[in-house]
C-alpha cells in the first residue's frame, strides 16, 4: 500500500497516536479525478491520508470531518501524478505464476495464448511459431534462466517488428514525430517519454498483450509529447485520439 499525507488542516494540532484505518468513519463520499474514483473517508483525524491499495489500485482519501469537498478535489489533482505512478507499479507487480519454460506449458503473444514446446536439440537455439504453440529449440541442458532469456529476445524481436507501422499510424494521427523507439524490461512502467529527445521506451511485456492494448500504451506516451503531466488536458487528448483507452488499461494485468 502506497501512502501520501496532505496538509494539516488545523493550527497547532499533534500529530493522532491513533493509526487512520483503526478510527471510526463518519461520512463517506466520493470524487473523481481524471479516470481515478476516490473514496473519501470523513474521520476524527486532523490530516489527509491518501493510500494507494495494493493488490486493487484502488484510491482512498481520509479526511477531518470538518474537510471542504472542494479543498479535498483540489489536493487530490495535485497529487494525481503520483496516483497514477503508482497503480501502474501496482500493476506491473500484480503476482504473475512463475513460468518453468518447459513443454506444455502456456504463454502468451499478442493476446493469444500458445503452448510451448521445447525440442533439445544439437542445433542452435531458435523460436518457431506455429498456430497454437511456441516451439522453442534449444540445445541440451539449457537451463531454466537460459529458456526465458531466449523467449525474451524472440518477444523483444517481434515487438521491434510491429511497432514501426503502430507508430507511423499514430503519429499521423496525433500529429507528432519520434526520433526514435526502444523496447525494455521494465519493474514500474509500461512506457515511458523523453520529450526533449523524443524517445519513447516500451515494456518488453507488452509483447504478450493484444495489439489494441500495445497501441493504447504508445499513445499514452506520444501524447506525452503534447502534454507532459497526467492533467485534464493529457486525458483530454487521450480520450480524444482513443476513446475506449480506460477499457484498454484495464486489460494491461491480463495475459501475464
Amino acid at each position: 500500500m502506497f501512502k501520501a499525507l496532505g496538509k494539516n488542516l488545523f493550527k497547532n494540532s499533534k500529530k493522532s497516536k491513533k493509526k487512520y484505518d483503526t478510527i471510526k468513519v463518519i461520512q463517506k463520499k466520493q470524487i473523481d479525478v481524471g479516470n481515478v474514483r476516490i473514496d473519501v473517508e470523513f474521520k476524527n483525524i486532523k490530516n489527509i491520508n491518501l493510500k494507494v491499495h495494493n493488490p486493487s489500485g484502488k484510491v482512498s482519501i481520509s479526511a477531518p470531518k470538518n474537510a471542504d469537498m472542494k479543498y479535498l478535489q483540489q489536493f487530490a489533482v495535485s497529487k494525481l501524478d503520483w496516483i497514477q505512478k503508482h497503480q501502474e507499479k501496482i500493476s506491473i507487480h500484480s503476482p504473475k505464476y512463475q513460468k518453468e519454460f518447459i513443454t506444455g506449458e502456456n504463454h502468451y503473444f499478442l493476446g493469444k495464448v500458445y503452448t510451448l514446446e521445447v525440442i533439445e536439440s544439437h542445433c542452435k537455439s531458435k523460436i518457431q511459431l506455429d498456430s497454437d504453440r511456441i516451439i522453442m529449440i534449444i540445445p541440451f541442458g539449457t537451463i531454466c534462466e537460459q529458456k526465458q532469456k531466449y523467449l525474451d529476445e524472440w518477444y523483444r524481436f517481434q515487438l521491434k517488428m510491429l511497432l514501426p507501422d503502430l507508430i507511423s499510424k499514430w503519429e499521423k494521427v496525433i500529429k507528432v514525430k519520434i526520433n526514435e523507439f526502444g523496447v525494455k524490461k521494465m519493474k514500474t512502467k509500461w512506457g515511458t517519454c523523453n520529450r526533449t529527445a523524443k524517445r519513447i521506451w516500451l515494456n518488453l511485456d507488452l509483447a504478450k498483450k493484444p495489439v489494441e492494448v500495445i497501441e493504447y500504451i504508445l499513445v499514452h506516451e506520444l501524447v506525452h509529447l503534447l502534454e507532459r503531466y497526467h492533467n485534464k488536458r493529457f486525458y483530454g487528448f487521450l480520450s480524444q485520439f482513443l476513446p475506449d483507452w480506460k477499457i484498454l488499461k484495464e486489460e494491461l494485468n491480463k495475459y501475464n
